[in-house]
Protein backbone atom coordinates (compact mmCIF):
# COMPACT_ATOMS: atom_id res chain seq x y z
CA UNK A 1 0.00 0.00 0.00
CA UNK A 2 1.37 3.53 -0.86
CA UNK A 3 -0.48 6.71 0.28
CA UNK A 4 0.47 9.43 -2.58
CA UNK A 5 -0.25 13.22 -2.24
CA UNK A 6 -0.50 15.17 -5.64
CA UNK A 7 -0.50 18.93 -5.10
CA UNK A 8 -0.82 22.46 -6.52
CA UNK A 9 -0.50 25.55 -4.15
CA UNK A 10 0.34 29.51 -4.02
CA UNK A 11 3.45 28.66 -3.76
CA UNK A 12 4.12 26.80 -6.92
CA UNK A 13 1.71 27.57 -9.16
CA UNK A 14 -0.05 31.54 -10.23
CA UNK A 15 -3.47 32.02 -9.38
CA UNK A 16 -4.60 30.98 -12.87
CA UNK A 17 -3.70 27.83 -12.95
CA UNK A 18 -4.83 27.01 -9.35
CA UNK A 19 -8.79 28.42 -10.64
CA UNK A 20 -8.07 26.27 -13.52
CA UNK A 21 -7.43 23.47 -11.56
CA UNK A 22 -10.20 23.39 -9.65
CA UNK A 23 -12.80 20.15 -9.97
CA UNK A 24 -16.26 19.42 -9.48
CA UNK A 25 -16.27 17.54 -5.59
CA UNK A 26 -19.00 15.33 -7.14
CA UNK A 27 -16.42 13.92 -10.46
CA UNK A 28 -15.20 10.14 -9.67
CA UNK A 29 -11.62 8.79 -10.47
CA UNK A 30 -12.66 5.65 -12.10
CA UNK A 31 -8.67 4.42 -11.84
CA UNK A 32 -8.30 0.42 -11.34
CA UNK A 33 -5.90 -0.33 -8.40
CA UNK A 34 -6.86 3.14 -6.87
CA UNK A 35 -8.32 1.97 -3.39
CA UNK A 36 -8.68 5.41 -1.72
CA UNK A 37 -9.42 9.01 -2.79
CA UNK A 38 -9.88 12.40 -1.15
CA UNK A 39 -9.62 15.78 -2.19
CA UNK A 40 -8.89 19.50 -1.02
CA UNK A 41 -9.35 22.47 -2.57
CA UNK A 42 -9.20 26.03 -1.46
CA UNK A 43 -8.14 29.49 -2.84
CA UNK A 44 -4.92 28.31 -1.99
CA UNK A 45 -4.21 24.89 -2.80
CA UNK A 46 -5.72 21.70 -4.64
CA UNK A 47 -4.45 18.67 -3.30
CA UNK A 48 -5.33 14.79 -4.14
CA UNK A 49 -4.30 11.74 -1.89
CA UNK A 50 -4.46 8.39 -2.92
CA UNK A 51 -4.03 4.99 -1.38
CA UNK A 52 -2.47 2.49 -4.14
CA UNK A 53 -1.09 -1.03 -3.91
CA UNK A 54 2.29 -0.81 -4.57
CA UNK A 55 2.69 -2.40 -8.10
CA UNK A 56 0.17 -0.21 -9.32
CA UNK A 57 1.28 3.05 -7.56
CA UNK A 58 3.09 4.79 -10.69
CA UNK A 59 0.04 4.02 -13.47
CA UNK A 60 -2.44 5.17 -10.55
CA UNK A 61 -0.68 8.59 -9.87
CA UNK A 62 -0.32 9.05 -13.89
CA UNK A 63 -4.13 8.14 -14.26
CA UNK A 64 -5.10 10.12 -11.16
CA UNK A 65 -2.67 13.14 -13.13
CA UNK A 66 -4.31 12.83 -16.54
CA UNK A 67 -8.22 12.84 -15.38
CA UNK A 68 -7.36 15.66 -13.11
CA UNK A 69 -6.63 17.52 -16.21
CA UNK A 70 -9.71 16.26 -18.10
CA UNK A 71 -12.09 16.99 -15.33
CA UNK A 72 -10.92 20.63 -14.36
CA UNK A 73 -10.27 23.39 -17.15
CA UNK A 74 -6.52 22.58 -17.44
CA UNK A 75 -6.63 21.01 -20.70
CA UNK A 76 -8.52 24.36 -21.85
CA UNK A 77 -6.07 26.76 -20.29
CA UNK A 78 -2.80 28.35 -22.56
CA UNK A 79 -1.37 28.88 -18.98
CA UNK A 80 -1.39 25.46 -17.68
CA UNK A 81 1.33 24.24 -20.11
CA UNK A 82 3.46 23.17 -17.46
CA UNK A 83 1.22 21.81 -15.00
CA UNK A 84 2.41 18.79 -14.37
CA UNK A 85 5.92 19.82 -13.60
CA UNK A 86 4.61 22.28 -11.06
CA UNK A 87 2.52 19.58 -8.97
CA UNK A 88 4.36 18.36 -5.51
CA UNK A 89 4.56 14.94 -4.91
CA UNK A 90 4.70 13.42 -1.50
CA UNK A 91 4.49 9.42 -0.68
CA UNK A 92 3.56 7.43 2.39
CA UNK A 93 5.58 9.26 5.83
CA UNK A 94 5.98 11.91 3.50
CA UNK A 95 2.70 12.59 2.30
CA UNK A 96 1.62 12.00 5.76
CA UNK A 97 4.17 14.81 7.04
CA UNK A 98 2.53 16.50 4.51
CA UNK A 99 -0.80 16.94 5.63
CA UNK A 100 -0.10 17.39 9.12
CA UNK A 101 1.96 20.52 8.23
CA UNK A 102 -1.05 21.92 6.41
CA UNK A 103 -3.81 21.26 8.98
CA UNK A 104 -1.04 22.86 11.78
CA UNK A 105 -1.15 26.54 9.20
CA UNK A 106 2.58 26.28 7.87
CA UNK A 107 1.55 25.94 4.79
CA UNK A 108 -0.40 28.22 5.00
CA UNK A 109 -0.26 31.75 3.09
CA UNK A 110 -1.02 32.75 6.41
CA UNK A 111 1.02 30.70 8.48
CA UNK A 112 -1.39 29.28 10.99
CA UNK A 113 -4.24 30.38 9.76
CA UNK A 114 -7.53 28.32 11.17
CA UNK A 115 -9.13 28.11 7.94
CA UNK A 116 -7.87 25.75 6.92
CA UNK A 117 -8.99 23.34 9.10
CA UNK A 118 -12.33 23.47 8.50
CA UNK A 119 -11.43 23.17 4.55
CA UNK A 120 -10.05 19.84 5.62
CA UNK A 121 -13.17 18.52 7.42
CA UNK A 122 -15.31 19.66 5.29
CA UNK A 123 -13.31 17.72 2.29
CA UNK A 124 -13.07 14.55 4.82
CA UNK A 125 -17.13 14.86 5.03
CA UNK A 126 -17.27 15.48 0.84
CA UNK A 127 -15.31 12.30 0.55
CA UNK A 128 -17.25 10.02 3.21
CA UNK A 129 -20.52 11.04 1.33
CA UNK A 130 -19.19 9.79 -2.42
CA UNK A 131 -17.90 7.07 -0.42
CA UNK A 132 -14.01 7.32 -2.05
CA UNK A 133 -12.01 6.87 1.06
CA UNK A 134 -11.77 3.71 3.21
CA UNK A 135 -9.98 3.17 6.86
CA UNK A 136 -6.55 4.99 5.58
CA UNK A 137 -7.30 8.19 4.57
CA UNK A 138 -10.09 8.38 7.41
CA UNK A 139 -7.60 7.64 10.05
CA UNK A 140 -4.77 10.17 8.44
CA UNK A 141 -7.38 13.18 7.81
CA UNK A 142 -9.45 12.61 11.42
CA UNK A 143 -5.32 12.84 13.31
CA UNK A 144 -4.50 15.73 11.19
CA UNK A 145 -7.38 17.72 12.16
CA UNK A 146 -7.43 16.50 15.98
CA UNK A 147 -3.87 17.41 15.32
CA UNK A 148 -4.16 20.78 14.27
CA UNK A 149 -6.65 21.92 16.33
CA UNK A 150 -4.26 20.87 19.53
CA UNK A 151 -1.42 22.59 18.19
CA UNK A 152 -3.74 25.89 17.82
CA UNK A 153 -4.97 25.53 21.49
CA UNK A 154 -1.46 24.92 22.83
CA UNK A 155 0.87 27.25 20.84
CA UNK A 156 1.12 30.71 19.02
CA UNK A 157 0.88 29.73 16.02
CA UNK A 158 -2.29 31.36 14.84
CA UNK A 159 -1.76 34.55 17.33
CA UNK A 160 -0.98 38.19 16.16
CA UNK A 161 -0.62 38.77 12.07
CA UNK A 162 2.54 38.11 10.17
CA UNK A 163 1.43 38.45 6.61
CA UNK A 164 1.85 40.90 4.18
CA UNK A 165 -1.75 41.61 3.95
CA UNK A 166 -2.05 41.99 7.81
CA UNK A 167 1.03 43.94 8.35
CA UNK A 168 -0.23 46.29 5.55
CA UNK A 169 -3.74 46.34 6.50
CA UNK A 170 -2.71 47.46 10.21
CA UNK A 171 -0.10 50.16 8.69
CA UNK A 172 -2.97 51.56 6.45
CA UNK A 173 -5.45 51.83 10.07
CA UNK A 174 -2.10 53.77 11.59
CA UNK A 175 -1.89 56.32 8.57
CA UNK A 176 -5.34 56.38 7.90
CA UNK A 177 -7.39 55.38 10.75
CA UNK A 178 -10.41 53.06 10.33
CA UNK A 179 -10.78 51.41 7.32
CA UNK A 180 -14.69 50.97 6.99
CA UNK A 181 -15.30 53.89 4.85
CA UNK A 182 -12.12 53.78 2.89
CA UNK A 183 -10.98 52.41 -0.41
CA UNK A 184 -7.81 50.93 -1.97
CA UNK A 185 -6.66 50.18 -5.47
CA UNK A 186 -4.09 47.21 -5.75
CA UNK A 187 -1.51 47.21 -8.06
CA UNK A 188 -0.77 43.59 -8.82
CA UNK A 189 -2.87 39.97 -8.39
CA UNK A 190 -0.28 37.79 -6.96
CA UNK A 191 -0.73 36.26 -3.99
CA UNK A 192 0.55 39.41 -1.96
CA UNK A 193 -2.21 40.90 -3.22
CA UNK A 194 -4.18 38.41 -2.36
CA UNK A 195 -3.70 38.74 1.26
CA UNK A 196 -3.66 42.62 1.45
CA UNK A 197 -7.26 42.12 -0.26
CA UNK A 198 -8.44 39.89 2.31
CA UNK A 199 -7.22 41.37 5.21
CA UNK A 200 -8.80 45.15 4.06
CA UNK A 201 -11.59 43.36 3.13
CA UNK A 202 -11.97 41.70 6.74
CA UNK A 203 -11.58 45.09 8.32
CA UNK A 204 -14.68 46.31 6.54
CA UNK A 205 -12.83 48.55 3.19
CA UNK A 206 -15.74 50.04 1.31
CA UNK A 207 -14.14 49.68 -2.08
CA UNK A 208 -10.92 47.05 -3.78
CA UNK A 209 -10.25 47.82 -6.88
CA UNK A 210 -7.47 44.81 -8.45
CA UNK A 211 -5.49 46.13 -11.42
CA UNK A 212 -2.84 43.87 -13.05
CA UNK A 213 -0.76 43.41 -16.13
CA UNK A 214 -3.81 41.68 -18.14
CA UNK A 215 -7.86 42.25 -17.03
CA UNK A 216 -7.69 37.87 -17.04
CA UNK A 217 -5.43 38.18 -14.18
CA UNK A 218 -7.21 40.54 -12.47
CA UNK A 219 -9.95 38.93 -12.52
CA UNK A 220 -8.73 35.29 -11.95
CA UNK A 221 -7.32 36.97 -8.12
CA UNK A 222 -11.20 39.14 -7.69
CA UNK A 223 -12.88 35.44 -8.38
CA UNK A 224 -10.78 33.79 -5.56
CA UNK A 225 -10.53 36.40 -3.06
CA UNK A 226 -12.32 40.02 -3.23
CA UNK A 227 -12.75 43.09 -5.25
CA UNK A 228 -13.24 44.30 -8.49
CA UNK A 229 -10.85 43.72 -11.35
CA UNK A 230 -10.02 46.86 -13.68
CA UNK A 231 -8.01 47.71 -16.54
CA UNK A 232 -4.84 48.96 -16.14
CA UNK A 233 -5.55 51.56 -18.03
CA UNK A 234 -7.93 52.89 -15.29
CA UNK A 235 -5.25 53.22 -12.97
CA UNK A 236 -5.29 57.00 -13.14
CA UNK A 237 -8.77 57.76 -12.89
CA UNK A 238 -8.78 55.59 -9.46
CA UNK A 239 -5.91 57.53 -7.98
CA UNK A 240 -7.99 60.10 -7.86
CA UNK A 241 -10.88 58.85 -6.02
CA UNK A 242 -9.19 56.13 -3.52
CA UNK A 243 -7.42 56.53 0.02
CA UNK A 244 -4.83 54.02 -0.43
CA UNK A 245 -3.03 52.49 -3.26
CA UNK A 246 -0.96 49.08 -2.52
CA UNK A 247 1.18 48.11 -5.52
CA UNK A 248 2.43 44.31 -5.45
CA UNK A 249 4.35 43.15 -8.57
CA UNK A 250 7.27 41.83 -9.82
CA UNK A 251 7.96 44.53 -12.39
CA UNK A 252 11.74 45.72 -12.16
CA UNK A 253 10.68 49.11 -13.39
CA UNK A 254 8.35 51.70 -11.46
CA UNK A 255 4.59 51.21 -12.37
CA UNK A 256 3.61 54.93 -10.57
CA UNK A 257 5.87 57.55 -11.17
CA UNK A 258 5.60 61.42 -10.37
CA UNK A 259 4.25 62.64 -13.38
CA UNK A 260 1.41 59.88 -13.48
CA UNK A 261 0.44 60.63 -9.57
CA UNK A 262 0.95 64.36 -9.54
CA UNK A 263 -1.43 64.74 -12.70
CA UNK A 264 -3.92 62.95 -11.02
CA UNK A 265 -4.01 64.20 -7.20
CA UNK A 266 -4.57 68.20 -7.84
CA UNK A 267 -7.94 67.99 -7.14
CA UNK A 268 -7.78 65.46 -3.65
CA UNK A 269 -8.54 66.94 -0.81
CA UNK A 270 -7.48 64.68 1.72
CA UNK A 271 -4.50 62.40 1.53
CA UNK A 272 -3.26 59.51 -0.90
CA UNK A 273 -1.49 57.04 1.19
CA UNK A 274 0.85 54.30 -0.93
CA UNK A 275 1.93 51.47 -0.01
CA UNK A 276 4.85 50.02 -2.02
CA UNK A 277 5.34 46.02 -1.01
CA UNK A 278 7.48 45.22 -4.45
CA UNK A 279 11.14 44.24 -4.56
CA UNK A 280 12.48 46.22 -6.35
CA UNK A 281 10.57 48.80 -5.78
CA UNK A 282 7.78 49.95 -8.12
CA UNK A 283 7.31 53.46 -7.06
CA UNK A 284 9.05 56.34 -7.62
CA UNK A 285 10.75 57.59 -4.49
CA UNK A 286 10.33 61.70 -5.94
CA UNK A 287 6.76 60.59 -5.44
CA UNK A 288 7.26 61.36 -1.68
CA UNK A 289 8.08 64.92 -2.13
CA UNK A 290 4.40 65.90 -3.72
CA UNK A 291 2.00 67.21 -1.02
CA UNK A 292 -1.33 64.86 -0.21
CA UNK A 293 0.90 61.87 -0.60
CA UNK A 294 2.85 59.92 1.85
CA UNK A 295 4.38 57.02 0.51
CA UNK A 296 6.04 53.91 2.68
CA UNK A 297 7.50 51.12 1.33
CA UNK A 298 8.71 47.36 2.87
CA UNK A 299 11.29 48.22 5.49
CA UNK A 300 8.11 50.11 7.30
CA UNK A 301 6.57 46.83 7.48
CA UNK A 302 9.38 44.93 9.07
CA UNK A 303 8.56 46.02 13.05
CA UNK A 304 5.19 45.04 12.52
CA UNK A 305 5.89 41.57 10.55
CA UNK A 306 8.87 40.95 12.89
CA UNK A 307 6.81 41.65 16.08
CA UNK A 308 4.50 39.17 15.40
CA UNK A 309 6.42 36.47 13.84
CA UNK A 310 8.43 36.27 16.45
CA UNK A 311 5.73 35.28 18.58
CA UNK A 312 4.40 32.63 16.64
CA UNK A 313 8.13 31.70 15.85
CA UNK A 314 8.79 30.78 19.48
CA UNK A 315 6.42 27.72 19.25
CA UNK A 316 8.19 26.18 15.98
CA UNK A 317 10.21 23.98 17.79
CA UNK A 318 6.90 22.44 19.74
CA UNK A 319 5.22 22.23 16.61
CA UNK A 320 7.68 20.47 14.35
CA UNK A 321 7.77 18.10 17.18
CA UNK A 322 4.56 17.16 17.22
CA UNK A 323 4.09 16.68 13.90
CA UNK A 324 6.68 14.35 13.85
CA UNK A 325 5.64 12.46 16.95
CA UNK A 326 2.10 12.49 15.05
CA UNK A 327 3.44 11.17 12.17
CA UNK A 328 5.02 8.21 13.46
CA UNK A 329 2.09 7.18 15.03
CA UNK A 330 -0.10 7.25 12.16
CA UNK A 331 3.04 5.45 10.50
CA UNK A 332 2.77 2.86 13.05
CA UNK A 333 -1.20 2.83 13.58
CA UNK A 334 -1.12 2.52 9.85
CA UNK A 335 1.40 -0.38 9.78
CA UNK A 336 -0.26 -2.44 12.16
CA UNK A 337 -3.41 -2.24 10.98
CA UNK A 338 -2.31 -3.06 7.12
CA UNK A 339 -0.37 -6.50 8.50
CA UNK A 340 -3.48 -7.45 10.78
CA UNK A 341 -5.11 -8.66 7.77
CA UNK A 342 -2.69 -10.55 6.28
CA UNK A 343 -1.93 -12.23 9.99
CA UNK A 344 -5.40 -13.03 10.22
CA UNK A 345 -5.90 -14.78 6.41
CA UNK A 346 -2.42 -16.92 7.79
CA UNK A 347 -3.99 -18.12 10.33
CA UNK A 348 -7.40 -18.74 8.49
CA UNK A 349 -5.50 -20.67 6.06
CA UNK A 350 -4.01 -23.01 8.51
CA UNK A 351 -6.98 -23.34 10.48
CA UNK A 352 -8.46 -25.27 6.88
CA UNK A 353 -5.39 -27.34 6.41
CA UNK A 354 -5.22 -28.51 10.41
CA UNK A 355 -9.25 -29.41 10.18
CA UNK A 356 -9.04 -31.31 6.89
CA UNK A 357 -6.18 -33.09 8.42
CA UNK A 358 -7.71 -33.68 11.74
CA UNK A 359 -10.79 -34.96 9.81
CA UNK A 360 -8.26 -37.66 7.90
CA UNK A 361 -7.33 -38.72 11.05
CA UNK A 362 -10.17 -38.78 13.20
CA UNK A 363 -11.72 -41.10 9.97
CA UNK A 364 -8.69 -43.96 10.43
CA UNK A 365 -9.12 -43.61 14.07
CA UNK A 366 -12.81 -45.13 14.23
CA UNK A 367 -12.42 -46.82 17.75
CA UNK A 368 -10.63 -44.14 19.55
CA UNK A 369 -12.68 -42.50 22.42
CA UNK A 370 -14.41 -39.02 22.80
CA UNK A 371 -11.54 -38.01 25.01
CA UNK A 372 -8.88 -39.35 23.07
CA UNK A 373 -10.26 -37.28 20.21
CA UNK A 374 -10.41 -34.15 22.43
CA UNK A 375 -6.58 -34.89 22.95
CA UNK A 376 -6.09 -34.81 19.17
CA UNK A 377 -7.25 -31.95 18.62
CA UNK A 378 -6.37 -29.81 21.29
CA UNK A 379 -2.71 -30.79 20.10
CA UNK A 380 -3.55 -30.07 16.27
CA UNK A 381 -4.56 -27.11 17.62
CA UNK A 382 -1.23 -26.23 19.30
CA UNK A 383 0.72 -27.41 17.00
CA UNK A 384 -0.50 -25.06 14.67
CA UNK A 385 -1.06 -21.80 16.53
CA UNK A 386 2.95 -22.88 18.45
CA UNK A 387 3.99 -22.84 15.03
CA UNK A 388 2.31 -19.39 13.89
CA UNK A 389 3.52 -17.89 17.19
CA UNK A 390 6.71 -16.58 16.42
CA UNK A 391 6.04 -15.32 12.55
CA UNK A 392 3.08 -13.47 13.53
CA UNK A 393 4.92 -12.10 16.03
CA UNK A 394 7.83 -11.22 13.91
CA UNK A 395 5.70 -9.50 11.10
CA UNK A 396 4.17 -7.23 13.73
CA UNK A 397 7.56 -6.15 14.72
CA UNK A 398 8.27 -5.77 10.95
CA UNK A 399 5.17 -3.78 10.91
CA UNK A 400 5.87 -1.36 13.49
CA UNK A 401 9.72 -1.18 12.59
CA UNK A 402 8.75 -0.27 8.54
CA UNK A 403 11.39 -3.26 7.89
CA UNK A 404 9.48 -3.46 4.28
CA UNK A 405 11.94 -6.02 3.09
CA UNK A 406 10.98 -8.25 6.28
CA UNK A 407 7.67 -7.97 5.16
CA UNK A 408 7.96 -8.72 1.73
CA UNK A 409 10.06 -11.59 2.40
CA UNK A 410 7.03 -12.74 4.77
CA UNK A 411 4.18 -12.03 2.97
CA UNK A 412 5.49 -14.11 -0.12
CA UNK A 413 6.71 -16.90 2.35
CA UNK A 414 2.60 -17.44 3.65
CA UNK A 415 1.22 -15.95 0.34
CA UNK A 416 0.73 -17.88 -3.28
CA UNK A 417 2.87 -16.86 -5.58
Amino acid sequence: MTIIQLGLDHKRAAIPILESAMIPHDQDFDINGLEELLLIQTCNRVEIYCVAENDVKDYVEGEVISQWKKKSKLARSAESKDFEGLIERNYDSHAVRHILRVTAGLESMVVGEDQILGQVKSSLVQARLAGSIGPVLSLLFERAVKLGGKIRRETNINKGSVSFGSATAKLAEENLGRLEEKSCLLIGAGEVSMLVAKALNARGTRKIYVASRTIERARAMTNMSVGTAIEFSDVPKRLSEVDLVVVATKASYPLLTRTKVEETIRSRRNTLLIIDLSNPTNVESSIRGLPKVRVLYLDDLKDIISNNLSIRMKDMQKIDLAIEEESERIRTTLNYEGIEPFIASMFKDAEQIRTRELEKAMRLLKEASPNNKKVIEDMSRAIMEGMLERPSRNLRKAARDSKEQALSIGESVFQDQ
